[in-house]
């Protein structure tokens, strides 16, 4: 049995969000079942944070020389990171980690585990110190 799930799409068209909201629930009628797709149009979506764990980590890796290239998915990466902040990240260390090793094998590079737990700890650490992030 599959649960309902919340889509935020971003419109920048003139017409407002909440007459396309209305438009979306319309085609959709009122209960549309189980296993749904809900779909909730923004005006505009809040700027992604400059400073986090994900910012934090892309200068830990920058200072060993890995910088993101293109096509890759680092700063996309780095801005979920920063914009879910510290707690998700501690509570999801392993799929962080599994970001870092697909990145390497990509780029044909070596990765050890443990040193990718210790970069992400690292950063998250970094965050809550130098921006008091506690959760955020």
């Amino acid at each position: 049995m599959s649960a309902s799930r919340t889509v935020i799409v971003p419109y920048f068209g003139s017409l407002p969000a909440d007459t396309l909201n209305a438009a979306v629930q319309q085609l959709l009628g009122e209960t549309p079942g189980k296993g749904y797709l809900q779909i909730r149009v923004v005006e505009k979506l809040p700027p992604p944070p400059n400073a986090g764990p994900g910012t934090e980590l892309k200068k830990l890796l920058g200072r060993i020389g890995i910088t993101p290239k293109a096509g890759c998915k680092c700063l996309a990466r780095a801005v979920e990171m920063d914009v879910r902040g510290c707690d998700w990240c501690a509570e999801n260390e392993a799929i962080i980690v599994g970001w870092l090793r697909d990145e390497a094998t990509t780029r044909g590079l070596p990765f050890i585990d443990a040193a990718g737990r210790l970069l992400v700890r690292r950063a998250i650490a970094n965050a809550r110190r130098r921006h008091g992030q506690a959760n955020g």
